[in-house]
């Protein structure tokens, strides 16, 4: 058994210690779930890792981003930086730039998802990605959250080129 223990002492009238109240609390369900939810965690980022996708997401009420490894290693990108989606458009090829920004600008505005493929230049060269993504909604319909999903395609991509010859 998992156990957490806590306890107070019990003073009298006069602050002189006359006893402790202890109590012992069974966290074995906790730990157990702790557990659990700790190896999905270790199984989805291996998930991502071997297809190559990784995931982020925005709040659009606190501007605050979270970013999966993933996203990190198709950006090229030292883990320590701090998430920004402003940040990764400048990775986008110029050409494509602004098409991706105007897909990203018309889901914010109609609240539907959106897909596109674009080329990205990072520190080892050029890569391709697959962008999928969604605007969520509240309760009320109000714009909570952007969730994407990024696939690195680079390979499929060459290898459609080697076929194509």
């Amino acid at each position: 058994m998992d156990a957490r223990w806590t306890d107070r002492p019990i003073h009298d009238a006069e602050k002189t210690l006359f006893g402790v109240i202890g109590v012992s609390y069974d966290i074995s369900d906790l730990k157990a779930t702790q557990d659990a939810l700790r190896g999905r965690e270790r199984q989805l980022a291996d998930a991502q890792r071997l297809a190559h996708v990784g995931t982020l997401e925005r709040n659009h009420r606190t501007g605050q981003e979270v970013w999966t490894d993933e996203i990190y290693r198709i950006f090229e990108l030292d883990p320590s930086v701090t998430p920004n989606l402003d940040r990764l458009l400048k990775f986008v090829h110029p050409d494509d730039r602004e098409r991706v920004m105007n897909g990203r600008r018309l889901a914010r505005e109609t609240g539907k998802s959106f897909e596109d493929i674009a080329r990205i230049i990072v520190p080892s060269g050029l890569k391709y990605i697959k962008g999928t993504g969604q605007v969520l909604v509240d309760a009320s319909g109000a714009q909570e959250r952007l969730l994407m999903a990024v696939q690195d395609i680079t390979a499929q991509k060459q290898t459609e080129s080697e076929i194509a010859l």
